[in-house]
């Protein structure tokens, strides 16, 4: 009786005598049988690959065509703290070196030899000796889609000195192929005609979409990932989803910094004045002017940071309270949303890259076959509201260009010392951001226009001005 199964390069047929295992190298095809004691593994590969591993004691050799699983890297990381000697052959390509990758540089720091197959020579390979004792070979690849979404399998064979013999025979024979171990990953990647190094972006991206859904470490670990996927490939389907909700947790916790940081700034003036009034006791008259100065100097430095803190702390109050307020006006592909807590009348105003502005005098503007347009203007006249919204819109998306965004107290009816703003930049591309303010009625009620956010745009995302 017979039962067979495959791997891309490797038969195994199980006989009333044992394990026949039928295996070919390739270019050479050459092609050996043996009877050898072998597990084939469908489930749970990424443990598996990782217990034997784990129980690496002297060597470890790995012919890898793709390796972008961190799990795996960082137990490679563990076995040559422990002085395993660890070689690895991958190949120099975008997937492995696109800039986003794993960070063979710190393997290397620590002792692997490292060496990289290049265009046109690439590897295909996906084997590994332990300990010249075991070896592991099959379709799986050292990546997260290999473990997470791909049908895969490997055959962990123990205990053949034939196996172990043939597989380090040709780890030397692509050592030799490949050169000398590399000192660092290098910084570009060899072209090739069909390269596309959006697609090899776009792989990256979805494994880091893809971590995130998985990931139930934490809020702040999924974010992580799904700003690296971000960075990555904005245009991704997937990071344009990137949530008001995942907006409104970042701007939280970027409030929350600058409140640390102010208490930070004010703890260590206060500490200086301290220092400086007990040198007053001991200096002569000339000294203690200069020490006054000084304590005068740090005194108004920590007015003004308890200004900004207490302007921080609105912020986060008035974002808290709008984070459920259901935007006015029309979405489009692009949209800008102001909304504030007075009966004054704020204007919104976007600028262009030709210098031409969308507020309540020009509703509407076009710029290289797109259209933008204010819909929403309250509290031009009365009757009032204390949570009025202005809205601009793009219906078919935002041309590439620089652009700014303002606004102005107009008319100014509440006597409040300070307004608490919230602007929304709602974009299909590349996401949503929130933009907390306070504006200063007594610096800007003569309508002067002032600048919130000015960015460029691009196939690359929003970049910050």
């Amino acid at each position: 009786m017979k039962e067979k199964s495959f791997t891309p390069n490797t038969t195994i047929e199980k006989t009333d005598e044992g394990t026949l295992l039928h295996f070919c190298f390739q270019p050479e095809n050459e092609y050996q049988n043996f009877v050898v004691d072998t597990q084939p593994v469908f489930e749970n590969i990424q443990e598996t690959v990782i217990g034997e591993l784990k129980k690496a004691t002297r060597s470890v050799r790995v012919a890898m065509a793709w390796f972008t699983n961190y799990a795996i890297f960082k137990v490679v990381k563990e076995i040559l703290r422990k002085g395993v000697e660890v070689e690895i052959i991958i190949n120099n390509d975008l997937i492995n070196n696109g800039g986003y990758c794993l960070n063979f540089d710190e393997l290397i720091d620590k002792g692997l030899q490292l060496r990289l197959a290049e265009y046109p020579r690439f590897i295909h390979n996906k084997f590994c000796v332990i300990d010249d004792e075991v070896v592991i070979t099959g379709s799986y690849n050292w990546t997260i889609f290999s473990e997470h979404l791909n049908d895969e399998d490997i055959v962990i064979t123990r205990g053949s000195k034939v196996m172990v013999d043939k597989y380090n025979e040709r780890f030397d024979v692509l050592c030799e192929k490949y050169g000398s171990p590399v000192s660092s990953m290098p910084e570009k990647v060899p072209e090739r005609p069909e390269y596309d190094r959006n697609s090899f972006r776009t792989y990256i991206t979805e494994e880091s979409l893809f971590l995130s859904s998985l990931d139930d470490s934490g809020e702040k670990k999924k974010r992580g990932y799904l700003k690296m996927a971000k960075k990555l490939s904005p245009l991704h389907p997937g990071v344009a989803s990137f949530t008001r909700e995942e907006a409104f947790s970042e701007t939280i916790t970027t409030i929350d910094s600058n409140i640390q940081k102010a208490d930070k700034r004010i703890q260590t003036g206060q500490k200086r004045i301290e220092d400086l009034r007990q040198k007053l006791e001991y200096s002569d008259k000339d000294e203690r002017l200069k020490l006054r100065d000084k304590i005068k100097s740090h005194q108004r430095e920590i007015v003004e940071l308890k200004s900004q803190k207490k302007e921080y702390v609105q912020q986060k109050k008035f974002i808290k309270q709008t984070e459920d307020t259901i935007l006015q006006g029309m979405s489009g592909k692009f949209r800008i949303n102001l909304i504030w807590d007075s009966i004054d009348d704020i204007d919104l105003h976007f600028v262009l890259p030709n210098g031409k502005d969308i507020h309540y005098g020009n509703k509407k503007e076009t710029y290289n076959g797109y259209t933008g347009e204010l819909d929403k203007d309250e509290n031009v006249s009365s009757p009032y509201t204390n949570t009025p919204q202005e809205n601009i819109y793009w219906k078919d998306g935002l041309p590439f260009g620089e652009y700014a965004i303002n606004v102005s107290l107009y008319t100014f009816r509440s006597n409040l010392s300070s307004i608490n703003c919230r602007i929304t930049v709602e974009d299909e591309l590349f996401g949503t951001k929130i933009l907390p303010l306070v504006i200063d009625t007594n610096k800007y009620k003569g309508g002067s226009n002032f600048t919130v956010y000015r960015f460029s745009y691009t196939e690359n995302g929003r970049i910050e001005r």
